[in-house]
């Protein structure tokens, strides 16, 4: 066998790949020693996702090549990580070159196998971001500011200063705002250089909210019209990185 990965969580894979399939089509997860990377952008290059699970995520690693790749369709892969239930062990294997098969071991075992699929390499831009401000905050924080928001503008800011995290959507007639304060419990830390605001199309953090439910904590870094970074984490297990383009307005 060529191929063969047992995961700790079963659930913590499934609820990943849901959150990154509600903006990733396809791509590629790459196995090594090390664990599990997967890295893509979405069509229009305005969301990039990465995606990393390290070794101890894992209950079994076994590799023929120093890396493996996994190129598959996102749907496909969820349609059958959806039936994962929370006592399941998940395996995955390859039993031939362009087939993977999953296995979910509960009290009984169920057998599933998906094609995989020719991508061309994806070339994800580097990106040196500095920010001017990070802001470390509960996850509820910003999955509540993203909803209200989004309930009366179809653009949301996002902004830090040396005493607050905001979120805040702003239409004609209507304004919904988000505040953590520093001291309280919703603003874990805080370090800016410079007050920085961005706004960002609601659509795509609409989609970014599945994701969050991944940790407790959300590390959201910005600057003024810029990039905006999101990352979560699952204790040790695996991190969900986010890094948004900024909507300008001329």
């Amino acid at each position: 066998m060529t191929f063969r990965v047992v995961f700790l969580d079963a659930t913590l894979f499934r609820d990943a790949v849901r959150a990154i399939s509600d903006l990733i089509a396809e791509g590629t997860f790459r196995f090594t020693k090390d664990g599990l990377k997967f890295t893509a952008t979405d069509p229009t290059m305005v969301t990039l996702v990465n995606f990393m699970m390290n070794n101890y995520a894992f209950e079994e690693i076994n590799l023929e090549n120093e890396e493996e790749q996994i190129p598959i369709n996102l749907d496909n892969f969820l349609t059958v990580l959806k039936r994962v239930k929370k006592t399941d062990r998940l395996v995955l294997e390859k039993e031939q070159e362009n087939r993977l098969t999953v296995l979910l071991e509960g009290t009984v075992k169920r057998k599933f196998t998906l094609p995989l699929i020719e991508l061309e390499e994806q070339k994800v831009p580097e990106l040196n971001l500095e920010f001017l401000g990070t802001a470390e905050v509960l996850r509820q924080v910003v999955e509540e500011g993203i909803t209200n928001a989004a309930a009366v503008s179809d653009t949301i800011t996002f902004a830090v200063d040396e005493e607050k995290f905001m979120i805040i959507g702003e239409g004609d007639l209507s304004k919904a705002e988000i505040i953590a304060e520093k001291g309280t419990e919703a603003l874990v830390s805080l370090e800016v250089k410079e007050p920085a605001r961005s706004k960002f199309s609601v659509d795509y953090l609409k989609k970014m909210v599945r994701g969050m439910k991944l940790g407790d904590l959300v590390r959201v870094s910005l600057g003024n019209d810029y990039p905006m970074e999101l990352v979560v984490k699952s204790g040790e297990l695996a991190s969900l990185k986010y890094v948004l383009a900024p909507r300008v307005e001329s």
